[in-house]
């Protein structure tokens, strides 16, 4: 199992389901980095082969959508980089939100004005 899965229904629907493994609460860190570049090229893909009329995102634990920051890897981070890792964590940031404000941005083109995104929110969201 993977932290975010895609799953299409017959009518078209993709779910976006956040289910990190092995936790009981879904936390945003490196990991939830690196899958949700994944899921949205995989969306993007799944958009460009066609048949997508929305998007579903929700929570895969029963009790809660996100908990937030993952803690301890924000008591492993360095609260004191040099420049020159400043430096790379920014181009990191920028290059990553290029990338998502591209897929997105492609995402709402290919699927038109009539297509939706509804996000879950049934449980605790912090």
């Amino acid at each position: 199992m993977t932290y975010i899965r895609l799953e299409k229904d017959s009518d078209g629907i993709v779910e976006l389901i956040f289910d990190q493994p092995g936790k009981a609460v879904n936390t945003m860190g490196r990991e939830y980095d690196e899958a949700m570049r994944a899921a949205l090229v995989d969306l993007q893909a799944m958009v460009a082969e066609g048949g997508v009329c929305g998007v579903y995102v929700r929570s895969g634990k029963a009790q809660q959508f996100f908990a937030g920051g993952d803690i301890n890897e924000m008591l492993d981070m360095d609260l004191n980089p040099s420049a020159e890792e400043k430096t790379k964590m920014y181009v990191k940031y920028k290059t990553n939100l290029v990338k998502y404000k591209t897929i997105w941005g492609k995402y709402k083109t290919i699927l038109g004005k009539y297509k939706t995104i509804i996000v879950q929110f049934k449980t605790i969201c912090m």
